[in-house]
């Protein structure tokens, strides 16, 4: 994925770290059945390239696959991406298992004061960032956190914001980068959050359909 290359550094506390008010109240009973997503979503094909230039203006090209299964949307400055959460196939799993992973995932997402990344495919060169713990996000899906990195030694703006959403039994991590300075950190979280309700909503249409 084209997301953090390595942690360089310890971690650091961040003011801005707010409980995440999708979390459950008490215990989440959910179906240990298999879930809808029984095979690999083609997240390529979920949401039209065309709904995507809405926040990437300059997009010419398809999204483009990753290694990791998921698929990201490019242009100078600026991509999208979309990819599954963690580490093993969610394929085929229960709701159950889905929301442990979500989980999982947020109680994993630790502020750092420097995390390293880079991202050849919208031109952004070895980048040093400071990442949030896990952050409020309004609802979407069935669940969802989010989580932010910002530049830390020049400008120390946001150029990059996730959020991590669970639908039925599959969970994905949404990414909305802007690196050339055409958007301020509140427009990139809010692009964040569209791109993961056109995704959430897509899922969605899936499931009903079976």
């Amino acid at each position: 994925m084209a997301a953090v290359a390595a942690v360089i550094g310890a971690a650091m506390g961040v003011t801005h770290l707010v409980a995440d008010r999708t979390a459950p109240d008490g215990p989440v009973r959910l179906s240990e059945r298999p879930g809808v997503f029984a095979t690999p979503v083609n997240l390529c094909k979920l949401v039209p390239s065309a709904t995507f230039k809405k926040l990437l203006p300059a997009l010419k090209a398809e999204g483009q696959p990753t290694n990791d299964g998921g698929c990201q949307w490019t242009t100078s400055g600026a991509g999208l991406e979309v990819y599954p959460a963690g580490t093993d196939k969610q394929w085929g799993k229960s709701p159950r298992q889905a929301h442990e992973l979500f989980v999982n995932q947020r109680n994993g997402t630790l502020p750092n004061g420097e995390t390293a990344w880079s991202w050849s495919g919208i031109e952004a060169g070895n980048r040093s960032a400071r990442t949030t713990g896990p952050l409020t996000v309004k609802p979407v899906g069935d669940e969802a956190f989010g989580y932010d990195l910002y530049e830390n030694r020049k400008t120390g703006r946001l150029e990059k914001s996730h959020v991590v959403l669970r639908v039925d039994n599959l969970v994905v991590d949404v990414s909305y980068t802007v690196v050339d300075g055409s958007k301020d950190g509140p427009a990139i979280q809010t692009g964040t959050h569209t791109a993961a309700t056109w995704i959430a909503n897509a899922l969605n249409k899936q499931k009903a359909t079976g």
